[in-house]
Formats: structure tokens, C-alpha cells, sequence
């Protein structure tokens, strides 16, 4: 009796543990790698379902479709990495900017919204201060 009690125990402790601490990460990468990949084919209305909705679709789209006619579009991301600091979470990406014809790696945040069972992209910031990328990351918000 006092093993099955401890076994139950240490069941619930490793489901608990898998679904509120290693769920939430796996779902904010996926939902990242998805947005991107998205943003990347041009599937804006797609890409659209990942982020919070204090963003208008049409306005997403607007905005992206025309820093493309810009020359500013995002051709390829890699090392994505989320993690949760405090019950929030967050993460780290490389994105490649096509940038009138040359490509250039910025890293970048993902800082998502929403709650840690169903997260949202909330937006993306930089620290490199380069006015397309700040262009780019300004047309994400």
C-alpha cells in the first residue's frame, strides 16, 4: 500500500512537471519556428494565428508586403530557443534579413503573451540598431 502511494506520488510529480514546465517550451517553439516559417513563404494571413491579436491580419500583411516591395524581407531563421524565466517566457532566434539583395544575420528576442498553456508571439526586439531590421521587427508588433 505504502509503495503504491509513493509511486502515485512520483507519477503525479512527473506529469506535473512535464505538462506545466516542459509543455509550455515546446509549444513556444513551435509556434515560433511556425510564425517564421510562415512569414518566410508569405503565408501572412497563416502567420497570423501565432501572434496576439491586438494585431490586425490585414495590417500584418500590409506591412510586410510592402517592406518586401522594399527590399526588406526575411529569407531563413535558425538557432531558435525558448525558455521561461519566472512563469514568462521567452526566447532567442536568428533571423537572415534580405536586405536589397544581401543577406544579414541579426540576433533577436521573442517575447511572447498570452499564458504559459497557450502562449502568442507578442513581439520580437533587437539590439543591434539597424534601421531595416528596426523596420522589420516594428511591422511584427
Amino acid at each position: 500500500m505504502k509503495r503504491s502511494f509513493v509511486g502515485i506520488c512520483v507519477f503525479l510529480f512527473i506529469l506535473y512537471s512535464v505538462f506545466f514546465n516542459v509543455y509550455p517550451l515546446i509549444r513556444g517553439k513551435s509556434i515560433a519556428d511556425n510564425y517564421l516559417n510562415d512569414i518566410m513563404q508569405e503565408n501572412y494571413h497563416e502567420a497570423s494565428q501565432y501572434v496576439n491579436q491586438s494585431k490586425n491580419n490585414s495590417t500584418l500583411d500590409h506591412d510586410l508586403q510592402f517592406l518586401k516591395k522594399a527590399g526588406i524581407h526575411l529569407s531563413g531563421f535558425k538557432d531558435v530557443h525558448i525558455e521561461a524565466d519566472d512563469g514568462w517566457m521567452a526566447g532567442k532566434a536568428t533571423l537572415t534579413l534580405n536586405d536589397h539583395g544581401s543577406e544579414i544575420d541579426y540576433p533577436v528576442y521573442i517575447i511572447f503573451g498570452g499564458n504559459r498553456l497557450n502562449p502568442s508571439i507578442s513581439h520580437f526586439e533587437s539590439l543591434d540598431k539597424n534601421e531595416n531590421l528596426s523596420l522589420w521587427l516594428s511591422a511584427n508588433k
